[in-house]
């Protein structure tokens, strides 16, 4: 017997392909596995060299587990042959598997303006952040591709709280959002367009905030503070407006006109609508 043992593998199911390097995806195990013909002698080892460590040989498999203690984070070269029993020694296969043990690092979650031409303030109280337009939950998410960083897969924000349409309705926010990337490399989501609800008068969510590289590991930012307070405030309706009777000096016509005295004045009043919890209260008049 002459013909030599065939080594197949499942590095293409375990890892994921980044930047031209072969990255092992979180808790997956790389799995060598030699065949001898059907006539042949058989399979003697399999034997694995993980970055120049020799691995203990399997007759016909070779299993490295993801929390092997001969992985290092970051270039990892393994080298495979098998031998069966007649002494044939298959040609041997190469690889370099990259692992990444660290998460992304979040590094700053604002509310802004969708950009800085827009109108439509941001303002900040003591019950939360109100806007009443447009806005935009930005995250500066960094895992630079290296030696040991796979790089960004996604980045996610979960809205959890109560809305109020115009018409009434009063429902609760559990939403994941999925976050776009900008040409500045900035990650963001678009309230209250990303909820994707029709009439919407009033919002207060709390956000949260989860970042994924491409092998799997993640971090989470909950209940996110912006500034003071945790809340995210949405609210479409304007003051309402009246003429206070009682400290105007007004007679009203049976038709319900209103006419000023000589030398009187008239007192006006106004007030925010409150169609949710809190109000953002009024800044002018």
């Amino acid at each position: 017997e002459k013909i030599k043992p065939e080594v197949s593998d499942n590095v293409s199911e375990v890892t994921t392909e980044q930047s031209e390097k072969l990255w092992l995806r979180m808790n997956q195990a790389v799995t060598f596995t030699a065949k001898d013909e059907d006539d042949g002698s058989g399979m003697k080892s399999v034997q694995v060299m993980l970055n120049g460590t020799k691995l203990k040989s399997g007759e016909s498999e070779r299993t490295i587990q993801y929390d092997n203690a001969a992985w290092v984070t970051g270039e990892n070269t393994i080298t495979v042959t098998a031998t069966d029993k007649a002494g044939n020694v298959s040609d041997e296969k190469s690889y370099k598997i990259y692992k990444d043990v660290e998460a992304p690092d979040i590094e700053q979650i604002s509310l802004q303006k969708p950009s800085p031409s827009e109108n439509g303030p941001i303002y900040q109280t003591f019950f939360g952040r109100f806007f009443n337009k447009s806005a935009r939950i930005v995250i500066d998410v960094k895992d630079l591709p290296t030696e040991a960083n796979s790089g960004v897969q996604e980045v996610t924000v979960d809205l959890n709280g109560s809305y109020k349409t115009k018409n009434g309705r009063k429902e609760t926010i559990s939403k994941t959002c999925k976050a776009s990337l900008d040409d500045k490399g900035q990650y963001y989501i678009k309230l209250p367009e990303d909820l994707s609800e029709e009439n919407l008068a009033y919002m207060n969510v709390k956000v949260t905030v989860t970042a994924k590289d491409n092998v799997g590991n993640t971090v989470s930012q909950k209940n996110v503070k912006f500034d003071r307070n945790t809340n995210v405030l949405y609210e479409s309706s304007a003051p309402e407006i009246s003429i206070d009777k009682n400290k105007s000096t007004l007679y009203e016509e049976s038709d319900k006109s209103l006419w000023i005295k000589k030398d009187g004045e008239v007192t006006f009043t106004a007030k925010d609508v409150k169609l949710g919890m809190y109000e953002s209260g009024l800044a002018s008049m």
